[in-house]
């Protein structure tokens, strides 16, 4: 539209009206008949003289007090069922009219450049200087004036009524609706008051409520209330608004001031502190752009400032995380408390936008936590077609922080579908240097660490669900516990699903050494991972001078109950005997067979557990002890004891029970002689001994321990 010129614009509207005025009372001396007639042509003849066309009205009073129009057309855009003007013959003599009435005005912005508005733009933008003659205005009353239409990106459909007085002071309340591009208000309840000479006009709604009607609703309803003035010289306004949803869950207040000539809003934004809960309001109730995987638990605040200019609005401010808890994806729950901020730039009406997260941090409130404090540093971008892009880091979060993992992905808002990269760098662990302890409590109990591990991941997002794979790269990793030293743990792994956790059928680990009690020589353990269950398909290693082999068993994560055999293959007597460490007690020979062990916690029993040489051997007793302990005890137990001090054995069998927290009981079996004792009469022996293998047991336990802590921080099932 062109540009209005002010006085103009006060002045043709009265001089049209005095104009008709003059006519219709002069008019009226002529006869009631005359009268009209001559109105009528007084009246095209002030329609020409202002350009209008298309017109037409009848006149149902005129007088010397006044007179009435109805069914008045000014053009397919505007008309009035009725127009009622009042005055005195002397005050229009003084260029005065009393009062004016519009009743039942309606107007269609639809087209605003043809039409009557079309014509009254030209009339206004054509005659600069405008008439000499002043003309007091008068009082006029809009009675139930309806504007309509759509024009660009606007469209109105609201009904008007007030009055304006002599000095352009006045009151006009609007109710109805309307919209901008896809965002319509309804119940739109407005108060305008004019100041004298119409300079400044207030404002206040009383209520106005609005809706996303866009494809993946941007915004849920929400009611807008406030108020505001408007400079109409400066075309300058100053508001304050406040903004809620129907149930005052989330309250925005807003102030700021728009300038009309630069088209131009600007706005400071406050949202009072929101509190989801699991059962109760979550993101996504106010806007799919912020639906979440899970249900969020937690208590935010946002301040921005609103930047409008032209046809573009843009949001930028701070998402404060005050209080969040964040359930990871696991069997049991396990809540994460983050706390921080999310910078942003936002552009509402393209649904377009980026994030940026300086410092996020992320805690494990439990004993033992599974993870140090952490922090999140990332940067996403919110495209129009509503796609999220994103790239970001973790950190440990210490005097020198230490990069953990990376990620990029991008997500589908509206679908709710996305993928992401996990990497895991190539972390180098050393004893002077990074610690897997400085990632995790669950690893405190290693010492002496060093080697390497990275991991790449890819995950995919469906809804509310978690998939993906990954691979796993450890190269020589040793250790050492209280107990145990691990030297050279070497694995690729490949895990199939990521939840719930599924690794690639039969995953290899390679050990060079563990140094325990027993020292195992070149472990290799064969395994499945499939959910709560750990499948041990093959493990072999070298110990006591033979081999140990653990055939397929499965681990159950949610129990602490299980049972495993142990099979021992060509296992040195000497060095069994060392580690049962029976006073004076020594042989040689070799042993196979098997201990059933059933573990339970932190306890460990076996159960006829037999072993049995793979052919002939000594067996040697030498005790002082024995012998001073045993004196006097009889022909029968001195020849035994001079028996055992070199005896050849044929066959040997040796069975094992112990109970948890108490000593083995060993029934120890043997076939042979002594070629030294009844010129080599051959002796079958039957010995029952109470021995502690907890040297032996002790390993088995302490891998267990190690195994069962590993396997239950990676599938999310703490005991």
């Amino acid at each position: 539209m062109g540009e209005q010129k002010k006085a103009p614009a006060k002045r043709w509207g009265l001089w049209f009206v005095v104009v008709l005025c003059l006519a219709l009372v002069g008019a009226g001396v002529l006869g009631y008949v005359q009268r009209i007639e001559l109105a009528y042509w007084a009246v095209e003849k002030a329609a020409k003289e202002l350009g209008l066309k298309g017109h037409r009205l009848k006149i149902d009073r005129l007088d010397f007090t006044g007179f009435e129009l109805h069914d008045v057309h000014l053009g397919p855009d505007v008309s009035l069922k009725q127009v009622k003007v009042d005055y005195s013959f002397a005050n229009l003599l003084n260029n005065r009219i009393d009062k004016v009435i519009l009743s039942g005005v309606a107007v269609d912005i639809s087209a605003p450049d043809t039409g009557f508005l079309g014509q009254l733009q030209t009339f206004l933008q054509g005659n600069t200087a405008g008439s000499k003659t002043q003309i007091s205005p008068p009082e006029i009353i809009i009675n139930d004036m309806v504007i309509t239409g759509r024009y660009e990106d606007i469209s109105l459909d609201i009904q008007v009524s007030g009055k304006v007085s002599p000095d352009l002071s006045g009151e006009f309340q609007v109710r109805g609706k309307g919209g901008y591009q896809a965002f319509e208000v309804q119940d739109i309840s407005l108060d305008i008051s004019l100041m004298k000479d119409a300079e400044t006009v207030l404002f206040k709604v009383e209520q106005a409520r609005f809706l996303d009607r866009q494809k993946g609703m941007l915004l849920r309803p929400f009611t807008m209330k406030g108020n505001g003035r408007f400079q109409v010289a400066e075309q300058k306004a100053v508001f304050s608004l406040n903004i809620s949803d129907k149930d005052q869950a989330v309250v925005v207040d807003m102030e700021g001031q728009a300038d009309l000539v630069n088209r131009l809003v600007q706005a400071d934004v406050k949202v009072a502190d929101i509190t989801f809960s699991p059962t109760g309001l979550q993101p996504d109730d106010l806007s799919p752009l912020a639906a979440l995987p899970q249900k969020l638990d937690a208590t935010l605040g946002l301040s921005a400032q609103l930047n409008w200019h032209d046809e573009v609005a843009k949001l930028t401010g701070g998402l404060a995380i005050k209080q969040a808890r964040f359930a990871l994806p696991s069997e049991k729950e396990r809540t994460v408390e983050i706390a921080g901020e999310i910078g942003f730039t936002l552009f509402p009406l393209t649904q377009s936008g980026t994030l940026d997260v300086t410092k996020l941090s992320l805690h494990h409130p439990a004993t033992p936590a599974l993870f140090h404090p952490l922090y999140i540093q990332s940067k996403a971008r919110l495209h129009e077609d509503g796609q999220l892009s994103f790239e970001g880091e973790v950190m440990l979060d210490q005097s020198t922080p230490v990069r953990i993992l990376t990620g990029k992905g991008e997500y589908d808002v509206q679908a709710r579908r996305g993928q992401m990269d996990v990497r895991v760098p190539v972390l180098d662990f050393s004893p002077a240097g990074l610690k897997p302890s400085n990632i995790s409590p669950l690893f405190a109990l290693l010492s002496r660490v060093s080697g390497k591990f990275s991991a790449f991941s890819r995950l995919d997002v469906v809804g509310e669900q978690l998939s993906g794979w990954a691979d796993i790269s450890v190269a020589k990793l040793s250790f050492e516990t209280d107990t145990v030293q691990v030297r050279d743990i070497t694995t690729d792994l490949v895990i199939d699903n990521i939840w719930p956790l599924r690794t690639k059928p039969k995953q290899v680990v390679t050990v060079g050494e563990v140094d325990s009690a027993v020292k195992l020589a070149h472990p290799r353990l064969v395994f499945t991972l499939e959910g709560q269950k750990f499948h041990i398909d093959d493990f072999q290693t070298g110990v006591m001078g033979g081999t140990a082999h653990i055939g397929h068993t499965v681990f159950e994560t949610d129990t602490d109950s299980h049972e495993v055999v142990l099979n021992l293959k060509k296992i040195e007597l000497g060095q069994l005997f060392r580690l049962i460490a029976l006073d004076g007690l020594s042989g040689t020979g070799q042993l196979s067979g098997q201990l059933p062990i059933r573990l339970k916690g932190q306890e460990i029993n076996v159960q006829d557990g037999l072993l049995e040489s793979t052919g002939g051997g000594t067996l040697h007793f030498e005790s002082q002890k024995a012998r001073q302990a045993l004196a006097g005890a009889g022909e029968q137990v001195e020849l035994l004891l001079n028996v055992l001090t070199n005896f050849h054995y044929e066959r040997l069998s040796l069975r094992i029970n112990q109970r948890a927290g108490q000593n083995a009981i060993l029934n120890l079996k043997i076939e042979g002689k002594n070629p030294e004792v009844m010129n080599a009469r051959p002796f079958n022996l039957n010995i029952n001994l109470e021995a502690n293998l907890d040297r032996i047991l002790g390993t088995v336990l302490e891998g267990y321990r190690l195994s069962d802590r590993a396997i239950r921080a990676t599938v999310g099932d703490e005991q």
